[in-house]
């Protein structure tokens, strides 16, 4: 080989044994640039490099080693870039880059996630929504399996419409008009590596508590969005809590408590996600069932408090909620119960006073409706 080449000696090495490639040759290799790229974070130029698996009709050992590790590789760049852009709020660069980790292995469902939350973020919701129900539905039919509870629980609040726990926050628009810029963060690397510290330590088995303070509009959100995403990307589960949304007092302000709270097991509630009154001030509350198993309408007497039961509850075969998740409640001047059924781009009517395991009395449904997965409903 070397004889037959035209200054041979200059690219490759020989002895009786083996034959190599010399790594001061004057030649480039996208394999060694990809690598050298990968590793100085220039994660753009290694993405480029990356043609595909290495040597892909070549079974031997050292060619299956070297393939799956350079593949792993690429799908940590993608894995960056993809957190990257969306941060940037570049969402078709990262759709494209999802996409394509996605062909390698259709089975990441981290990625899932990140495809769901970067299309909900772009203002796709049904996208969202269908990304997270073809993967199910690939799961179930050849897996014989259901989605991770951490894809269940980025799919509740796509839902409701609410907020994602990793979303950074809303940016304002510009009085000129001119077109929103995402800005990276700055100034605060000191806090985000305490912060990242104290998670390094609580992955470690060491687990605390971190207080973010400041004054208002001094980037508390903003920081702990970073946070969030960055537990997110080295592997963490991110749950954004609220206050507790138990009745208050008329003109309750401050740091109070609720005057009543519904809760426990007697209650019969298993993921409450919507409320409302009727004129005797009854309280109707829609259950989705993620949790029970039971998706329904719970209906608790006027002045209710504690772990106390519903006075009705409207569940059953013939309401046609299994399947159908009832995700708010809303009642007319007549008393008629209206509900929202996501996943069947229905509301369903109950008639005043319906309990139990009762049809509908009517359905508002169909293309003419553009109805598309409801979850909320206001009567005036």
């Amino acid at each position: 080989m070397l004889s037959a080449l035209p200054d041979g000696a200059r690219f490759i090495s020989a002895d009786s044994e083996r034959i190599t490639w010399r790594t001061d040759a004057p030649a480039r290799v996208d394999v060694i640039a990809f690598e050298e790229f990968a590793r100085d974070g220039n994660d753009e130029a290694a993405l480029a490099e990356y043609a595909g698996p290495l040597l892909p009709t070549i079974y031997d050992e050292w060619t299956t080693r070297d393939r799956e590790r350079l593949q792993d590789l690429c799908h940590e760049v993608l894995a960056r870039t993809i957190a990257r852009e969306r941060s940037e709020r570049r969402f078709d660069a990262a759709t494209a880059h999802v996409h394509r980790l996605l062909e390698d292995d259709p089975w990441r469902e981290d990625m899932v996630r990140q495809l769901m939350a970067i299309r909900y973020e772009s203002g796709d919701r049904a996208g969202a929504l269908a990304a997270f129900d073809s993967f199910a539905r690939r799961l179930r039919d050849e897996m014989k399996a259901t989605p991770m509870p951490e894809t269940i629980d980025l799919r509740d609040p796509v839902l409701r419409g609410a907020r994602l726990a990793t979303s950074e926050p809303p940016r304002r628009q510009p009085a000129s008009g001119a077109p929103d810029i995402a800005l990276p963060l700055v100034g605060r690397d000191a806090a985000l590596e305490q912060a990242r510290a104290a998670w390094h330590a609580a992955a470690d088995g060491r687990p605390g508590v971190l207080f973010i303070g400041g004054e208002a509009g001094c980037g508390k959100s903003r920081l702990t969005t970073e946070f969030a995403l960055i537990a997110e990307r080295e592997g963490s589960v991110i749950v954004r809590g609220f206050t507790s949304s138990g009745e208050y007092a008329a003109g309750s302000t401050g740091n109070v408590s609720p005057i009543a709270t519904i809760s426990g097991s007697a209650t019969g509630l298993g993921h409450p996600v919507g409320i409302s009154l009727d004129a005797d001030d009854n309280i109707y509350v829609a259950d989705s069932g993620y949790l029970s198993g039971t998706p329904s309408v719970e209906v608790f007497a006027a002045g209710s408090n504690g772990n106390v039961a519903p006075k009705t509850t409207i569940a059953g075969t013939k309401t046609k909620f299994q399947g159908a998740i009832p995700y708010d409640v809303a009642l007319d001047a007549s008393g008629n119960l209206h509900v929202p059924e996501e996943n069947k781009d229905t509301i369903a009517t109950f008639a005043a006073g319906a309990h139990g395991n009762v049809k509908p009395s009517s359905t508002l449904k169909g293309k003419k409706t553009d109805l598309n997965s409801p979850v909320s409903l206001f009567i005036r």
